[in-house]
């Protein structure tokens, strides 16, 4: 949550939107092209909603009681098996999550590069995550800010 100019603004994806708009840098992170930015905002709510969703129950299940890790990654591993052809596809030819520039679909796909470093058996060997997790090698967030 931040709160600009009196104005309270909640949840990750908006507060990006917000400071983009209304406080612009170096970097866009939705592009002012409108098709480039349904891509953007698509690509950001996938990694959100079938990524991290489906790695969430196995997490919240393994701080719960022995061996209902192992049952919860069964149920997320289908999940995330479609995510990941799906990602697959999407990604070919593509520099960054949402095309050739680093954007806000990024940030949301840095949570792969995350569970890849962790040795994730369930993404440690897709081709599109290490595309994605490029962001862990190279931080663009933290070289456009020091720009």
């Amino acid at each position: 949550m931040i709160v600009d100019d009196g104005h309270t603004v909640v949840e990750s994806s908006i507060i990006i939107e917000h400071l983009d708009q209304h406080h612009p840098g170096p970097v866009r992170f939705v592009p002012k092209d409108p098709e480039a930015a349904l891509e953007v905002r698509l690509m950001d709510r996938f990694f959100d909603n079938y990524i991290m969703s489906a790695m969430q129950k196995p997490v919240f299940e393994a701080l719960k009681a022995e061996g209902a890790r192992e049952e919860a990654m069964s149920e997320a591993r289908v999940a995330l098996d479609t995510a990941y052809a799906w990602l697959e596809r999407r990604l070919a030819g593509r520099v960054w999550a949402a095309g050739d520039d680093f954007t806000m679909a990024d940030c949301a796909g840095r949570a792969l590069a995350v569970l890849r470093r962790l040795g994730s058996p369930d993404c440690a060997n897709l081709p599109a995550t290490s595309r994605v997790s490029r962001s862990v090698a190279e931080p663009p967030v933290f070289r456009t800010r020091r720009r």
